[in-house]
This record gives C-alpha cells, structure tokens and sequence, in this order.
C-alpha cells in the first residue's frame, strides 16, 4: 500500500485520515482547490453599500450640509470682506468724523488699506458736504472700480471731469476701467488724453508703455 501523505505539509497520514494532524487541511486538498465563495463576496459588497447610505443620509439630515456657504455680515461687507476682529462695525459707523477734511482722510486711509467699501462710505459722507470736489469724486471713482462697480465708477470719474475737465487722473483711471471691459478704443482714447497733457513723469512712461501693449495687441 503506497504511504498517504499530506499535499500541504508532507506529514504521513493513516488511511483513514480525513484531515492532516499537523497542519489541519483536508485530506486531498490543495492550496488551489480553496475557491473564494461568492456569497462572501455579495455579503461583504452589501455591507460596503449599506456604511455608503447611512454616511449619505447622515451628510443629508446635517445641519451644516443644510446651512450653505456662510452669509457675509453686512458689516464685513462695508469693510470689503475684512471685517477686523472684535470691532463693532456700528460703534464704529456712529463714531464716524462729520468733518469733511477728516472724513476725506479717513477715506484715503481705509482705501491704502484695501477697505475699499467703507472708504466709499466716507468719500460718501464726504461729497455730501461738498459735492464738488473733483479728487474725492476721483477717489470714490477708484474705489468704486475696486469693489467691481465699473459702471458706477465711469459716471463717477465723468462727473470729476464735468466739474475738472483737465483732472489726469481721472483720464488715467477711465483708460485702466475701460481696458478691463475689454473697449480697448476707449481705453486707448483717455490714455492718448492723458500723454498728450501730461509733462514727462515716471506715470507718463508707465501710460505711454501700456500704450505700446495695447497698440500691439490690438
């Protein structure tokens, strides 16, 4: 009688062994008999899904899902974005000079920052006083352009040149709206005005080389 022997492992069996002593596999089993079984397969599928809909309807029912992106508050709006921590934008509203020099100050100085919509609230308050002042027009212009109010910011340098017609800046800052609209002949126009009575200045080069690009390009 030929010696039984484990496929697995090499241990001699007895003839009536069903299962090797040593390493417990079936007798006259190999490692490649063992097949993967199916309804493994489906029962570890179902689980994935179902951890897949629970976390979906949790995502659902959650308030912070429900709630959107987080409304700007109006005081961090009229601060450009950029409310300051901690200051009360109404204590600070209130507490607002009433004199016109200070208010135009005020404003230059929130606009050097970029804050640029309060700054619009003090050229505001302003040009109430005086409403023809032609360099705060010009800055309310600018402010205007920066907070993306380009109509608004036309009408207002225009208003400037209505009361200053020979105001630069004005023109400069036309040609710099303009050519952000894509009206490359009106930007090319205000700058044209501003060179031509402009005296040679780093600021006239600066114009006369945004001249060059925009003849080039268009």
């Amino acid at each position: 009688m030929a010696e039984k022997k484990c496929s697995a492992c090499g241990e001699t069996l007895t003839a009536e062994a069903r299962f090797c002593p040593a390493c417990g596999r079936a007798v006259g089993q190999t490692s490649r008999d063992k097949k993967p079984s199916l309804k493994n397969h489906v029962f570890i599928l179902s689980v994935l899904l179902l951890v897949a809909a629970i976390y979906l309807v949790v995502q659902m029912i959650s308030p912070a899902a429900k709630a959107g992106p987080k409304a700007m508050s109006p005081e961090a709006e009229m601060y450009g974005g950029q409310q300051p921590a901690g200051m009360d934008m109404n204590a600070f509203i209130a507490g607002l000079p009433k004199e016109f020099e200070s208010l135009v100050s005020m404003g230059n100085a929130l606009m050097d920052q970029g804050r640029y919509a309060m700054a619009v609230e003090c050229y505001t308050r302003a040009l109430a006083q005086h409403p023809d002042d032609a360099n705060v027009l010009v800055d309310l212009g600018a402010c205007q352009h920066s907070l993306g109010q380009n109509q608004e910011a036309i009408g207002t340098f225009m208003k400037g040149l209505t009361i200053d017609p020979g105001h630069k800046i004005a023109k400069y800052n036309l040609g710099i709206v303009y050519w952000g609209l894509g009206d490359t002949a009106q930007a090319r126009s205000w700058w044209e005005k501003f060179v031509k009575e402009s005296p040679a200045s780093e600021m006239r080069d600066q114009v006369e080389s945004l001249l060059v690009e925009l003849n080039r390009n268009h």
